[in-house]
């Protein structure tokens, strides 16, 4: 989404040829060709050229043009910081004309990017800006599209804000506004508005109108080429719209067409890499596997989609020291430097505060989980959590097929209780076919009888009971807090370390590590 919105500040560049003069026709040709460049994602090399663009430039709203250019490659070079400077560089050379299309172009720009970042509060500032700018241009077709521009910049603002239903306010309200647009500009913002009305409409639970504006957005993107070829806002743009529609078969169980939507937006996202996309694909992967009971996969999702939330908080925080740098290290006034920098650190500071906090909330919910996992510990039989079986018939035939005497299912029942209390589960090669030898009984009865009544598969109901054995043992022999996790795998019966620590968590939401350590200091304390 990010990347698409760059898209918003590019088209409006055609719009400044309207206010250059004749003597400005060298500097927009060269101008003009490298922002096509740019639109076709051939940034690659462009950097000295509008290097060469900015020190062409002989009015302040031509610096401002190249200034807020040579954003946007460093943007798609991924050199966030850089590209926040360069875009409040052209924000400040732009607030000093009396161009207020190109205040306005300039501030949305640099909302987008403290938007991008998490700076919600300074985007909000910026937007405001835009609004002011806005409030001085005369009533014509350019100040429809301006406001236009900026409702949508708004609605992206409460999308990161999670404000869903505000953005559904704005975007439907503006949908109108944009289609009595006459110019390339149309489409465009209409595709954009199309994608934040469905992810919005998807997290609000409106999944047919949500399918609605992503089936939209697709047509759009495809219809949005140059030169016969898809450009990166209209891959992005797929990217985003074919992860969405697959949420929404997800919401129906539509399993398969989820997958085809998935795998549809992979190719894509092959085609136009996006880091950005990270968090939301890797949680719609694991909703999917999740959906399939396919808990491994989905875990490893998780934890994708986790550490890419992490590396985001992380790059925020990198931008916010990069860009005091950078501003130190430019010979600007003293005062306004230092109020800007003040500003920068003191958010800095807020969203240390912020995480320290969300760790400590963290942290707490982890302590409350481990004190009721531990009050339940006695229940350390799978069974003894079943449900109560009520009186059927003397032949059981379920859906999968398989007909068990009540009496048969009643034997392996009582059978697997008592191998339970003898912590067979222990043993590493324990499998399915050993245990109904073990039991009298075939593998296909077994797993029907651990399925009925466990709601689990075989491997689960055995790693479930596996770790119930570890923490009882946690509780009941201060030792094994002492021990080093390949030592606990290898007693509760786990091949490796990993499969531990991954059941371990996925069981009790919580790591082995943090349960140990939450353990030992309510011993020691």
């Amino acid at each position: 989404m990010f990347q698409f919105l760059y898209l918003i500040a590019t088209l409006q560049f055609s719009l400044f040829n309207l206010f250059s003069t004749t003597s400005e026709s060298e500097f927009n040709k060269g101008y003009d060709k490298l922002r096509y460049e740019v639109e076709l994602y051939a940034h690659k090399g462009l950097e000295s050229k509008v290097d060469s663009l900015i020190a062409r430039a002989s009015t302040k709203e031509q610096k401002a043009k190249s200034l807020l250019l040579m954003s946007m490659v460093k943007g798609f070079e991924n050199e966030s910081s850089q590209s926040l400077f360069y875009a409040l560089e052209s924000q400040k050379v732009a607030l000093q004309t009396n161009n207020y299309e190109l205040q306005i172009i300039c501030s949305r720009f640099v909302s987008t990017k403290f938007i991008a970042i998490d700076m919600l509060e300074e985007a909000s500032k910026h937007i405001k800006i835009a609004e002011i700018a806005l409030s001085k241009l005369p009533k014509s077709p350019n100040e429809k599209q301006e406001r236009a521009f900026i409702i949508d910049e708004k609605a992206y603002f409460e999308m990161q804000s999670k404000n869903y239903k505000e953005v559904k306010r704005l975007l439907t309200e503006n949908i109108t506004l944009i289609a009595s647009l006459e110019n390339r500009s149309q489409r465009r913002l209409l595709n954009s508005t199309y994608q934040m009305l469905g992810i919005s409409l998807l997290e609000l639970g409106e999944y047919i109108e949500a399918e609605h504006y992503f089936f939209k957005s697709i047509r759009y993107s495809m219809e949005d080429t140059a030169d016969g070829k898809l450009n990166v806002y209209a891959g992005d743009g797929l990217v985003y719209a074919y992860y969405g529609l697959a949420n929404v078969e997800l919401q129906r169980k539509n399993y398969s067409l989820a997958y085809s939507y998935l795998t549809k937006g992979n190719n894509y996202l092959k085609e136009f890499p996006n880091e950005e996309y990270s968090i939301f694909i890797n949680r719609t992967f694991s909703k999917y596997f999740k959906a399939l009971h396919q808990y491994k996969e989905a875990l490893a999702h998780d934890e994708l989609a986790t550490h890419a939330e992490a590396v985001k908080r992380k790059d925020s925080m990198q931008v916010y020291n990069e860009l005091l740098k950078i501003y130190a290290a430019k010979d600007l006034d003293q005062r306004k430097k230092n109020t800007y920098l003040a500003i920068l650190a003191m958010i800095a500071v807020l969203s240390v505060i912020f995480l320290i906090f969300k760790v400590r909330m963290t942290k707490q919910r982890e302590k409350k989980l481990i004190a009721e996992l531990l009050n339940n510990v006695n229940n350390n039989l799978a069974f003894q959590q079943l449900r109560e079986i009520v009186p059927e018939p003397d032949i059981v035939k379920e859906k999968s097929g398989i007909s068990i005497p009540k009496e048969t299912e009643e034997r392996i029942l009582v059978s697997l209780i008592e191998l339970e209390k003898e912590d067979f589960y222990l043993q590493g090669d324990i499998t399915l076919m050993a245990l109904a030898n073990l039991l009298n009984t075939n593998s296909k009865y077994l797993s029907y009888v651990i399925n009925r009544n466990t709601s689990k598969d075989f491997n689960n109901y055995i790693n479930e009971l596996r770790i119930r054995y570890i923490i009882k043992k946690f509780q009941t022999d201060p030792e094994y807090l002492t021990f080093k996790l390949a030592y606990i795998a290898e007693k509760a019966g786990f091949s490796s370390h990993s499969k531990f620590t991954s059941y371990f968590k996925s069981i009790t939401g919580v790591s082995p590590t943090n349960f140990i350590s939450q353990l030992k200091k309510e011993k020691f304390t």
